[in-house]
């Protein structure tokens, strides 16, 4: 017997535990399933057994003129002697399951382990599982932990190959291309770790300006303070943040970068059915891929330059049925704008049918008028909303780690905040986000738009001169073709040969290995870039 332990977070019906049963039963080779959803069953089965066994307790205890407190109110002292008996009839029970199924796969989650602690009232079900599941685990052959959708071996060897991510498979199968087993995370810009001898990162999309002096000083005065915990409620930050933007501070959630609250939104909708746009930022996809959720994508195409016609969507979203779409306006990674009309139109759509929508925002401030193209306005009005923003572009603090989110669901906002660990934000990011939203923001801001309108323009001109196929953007980054084509082109490894790193938009659905992205810098900086760049057809 193999015992799978955790995951359920990650599905309603145990997605994350059915495949990493499949994948444990594909290493081992000759394993029974137990059922359709493994042997997730086994588990059903201990409590109904555990039922049975509190309702016989009950009546037999009611026939002699009482009825004892652990058998009906387990949140009360349970009766030492009669919890024994019960634990042991359980381990019986228990007994009889593994023999019955020797080669069964069985999964679990964490709780029926006793490892989470539940209410006072599951208390008696929380014991006697968890010592049934102990006795099981004490007589498996191997036992693995679903954690982060990866396979952790507990007790025996580890599995015949090495553990490997459930969502990269899923994905990997979906796209028919060969499955690599390992902790791989799809690429991202920005990887400069290991490249020692990179000198110019044009593969992530911050402010050429980078960090402001103003938010460094309260970094640096912040380090003071960490022998302490963070501010677990980001008290002050919400305060200023709220201020700023006229929000109500309980409308507003922190997360340890828009990242994590994009994984927190999935876990807290477990939606069945999603719709993403292809391509867009690859996060989506990875965190609906935990939840289990079929997916669909809708196609934003080069020819069109990767706008999209909001009736056509419209009509997506009804074909389709989503629970929940991911909107990205300033998109990623061609930089277009939905226009305001097409957003709110999809906004009120998905208020209408209960889909909840999510629409990222991370790069509205490199805009003109970024209020008047975002949504924040309609945050009170459509509770299906959850607006998700950050400093991490606009003030380059990616290392630091900041997002917020916004939404007048406060019941959503209350599951999102329960999921985790409590200290999402530390302290140096609270006060680089304090001094984001201080006095100086507006004149930074208006600085920086002022340099990536200019050097935007520069630098797609010399794209355009060398041969380059150049989307138009709207934000810090161009999206381009190279003229070689994809299979034959070495645009990122001729860079990478020069000290320059480019974002390969490879991985991108929709896109292929002719695909690149840069962002935009300085003056100097985008000068030697084309520099080098007149090079590459030699």
């Amino acid at each position: 017997m193999i015992l799978l332990v955790g995951g359920a977070y990650q599905g309603k019906e145990g997605a994350a535990r059915r495949m990493a049963g499949e994948r444990v039963q594909a290493a081992y080779g000759s394993r029974d399933p137990f059922s359709a959803a493994f042997k997730s069953d086994l588990v059903l089965e201990l409590h109904e057994y555990i039922r049975r066994l509190c309702l016989e307790e009950a009546a037999e205890s009611a026939i002699q003129g009482g009825t004892p407190d652990w058998a009906v109110n387990p949140n009360r002292t349970m009766g030492l002697d009669s919890q024994e008996a019960a634990k042991r009839r359980v381990m019986e029970f228990a007994g009889r399951l593994e023999r019955e199924n020797p080669n069964a796969i069985v999964t679990c989650d964490e709780v029926g382990c006793g490892v989470v602690p539940m209410d006072p009232n599951g208390r008696l079900w929380r014991e006697l599982t968890g010592a049934a599941l102990q006795y099981l685990a004490q007589r498996a052959e191997a036992v693995y932990r679903v954690s982060c959708g990866l396979l952790q071996p507990l007790k025996g060897a580890a599995p015949p190959v090495r553990a490997v991510s459930v969502s990269s498979v899923v994905r990997q199968k979906a796209d028919n291309r060969p499955v690599s087993y390992g902790f791989e995370r799809d690429a991202h810009g920005g990887d400069v770790y290991g490249e020692r001898r990179i000198r110019l990162d044009f593969s992530i999309n911050i402010n050429p300006l980078g960090m402001p002096a103003f938010v460094k000083e309260a970094v640096y005065r912040s380090v003071e303070a960490c022998g302490a915990y963070p501010d677990i409620h980001c008290t002050r930050l919400r305060e200023r943040i709220g201020a700023y933007y006229g929000i109500p501070g309980e409308q507003i959630i922190f997360g340890n970068g828009a990242a994590e609250l994009i994984f927190l939104a999935a876990r807290a909708v477990l939606p069945k059915r999603a719709v993403l746009f292809a391509p867009t930022f690859s996060e989506y996809e990875t965190a609906l891929q935990e939840t289990g959720t079929e997916l669909f994508f809708f196609p934003l195409l080069p020819s069109e330059g990767f706008h999209f016609s909001a009736e056509r969507y419209l009509s997506f979203l009804q074909e389709t049925d989503p629970q929940m779409i991911f909107l990205c306006s300033p998109s990623n990674p061609a930089g277009t704008v939905i226009p305001k009309g097409d957003l709110l139109r999809i906004l009120e759509f998905c208020k209408k049918r209960g889909i909840r929508a999510v629409t990222d925002e991370c790069f509205l401030e490199f805009l003109d008028d970024p209020e008047e193209a975002g949504c924040l306005r309609e945050v009170s009005s459509n509770p299906m909303l959850f607006l998700l923003r950050a400093p991490t572009k606009s003030f380059s603090m990616a290392g630091l780690r900041l997002g917020y989110g916004f939404s007048s669901d406060l019941r959503l906002l209350g599951r999102m905040r329960s999921m985790g660990q409590p200290w999402k934000v530390s302290i140096p990011a609270q006060a680089a986000g304090e001094a984001a939203f201080g006095p100086r923001r507006k004149e930074f801001l208006e600085e920086t738009r002022r340099l990536v309108k200019k050097e935007r323009a520069y630098l797609k001109k010399g794209l355009e001169a060398a041969g380059f196929y150049v989307w138009d953007s709207a934000v810090n980054f161009l999206l381009f073709r190279d003229f070689k084509g994809p299979g034959q082109s070495k645009l990122q490894e001729f860079f990478r040969s020069q000290g320059i790193l480019i974002r390969s938009c490879a991985n991108y659905r929709g896109l292929d290995s002719s695909y690149y992205r840069v962002c935009v810098k300085r003056r100097e900086e985008n000068e030697e870039f084309l520099r080098v760049l007149s090079h590459y057809r030699g």
